[in-house]
């Protein structure tokens, strides 16, 4: 069976790091669980950070 493709809105990744065990840090984990997750970030010093930050905290 295919996986799900999610769209994921930057203001939920930003929560979810900075708020552990927030809803928006569940909301993210259980996407992950479920699907692909689908992010678009604009090429941005600041964005390029944030993606590293989900990486590392996530092990994408």
């Amino acid at each position: 069976m295919n996986k799900l493709r999610l769209v994921i809105d930057t203001n939920i990744l930003v929560s979810s790091i900075l708020i552990e065990s927030s809803l928006p840090d569940i909301a993210f984990k259980e996407a992950r669980k479920i699907g692909t997750i689908l992010v678009s970030i604009q090429p941005s010093a600041i964005s390029y950070q944030l993606l590293l930050l989900v990486s590392d905290k996530n092990n994408i």
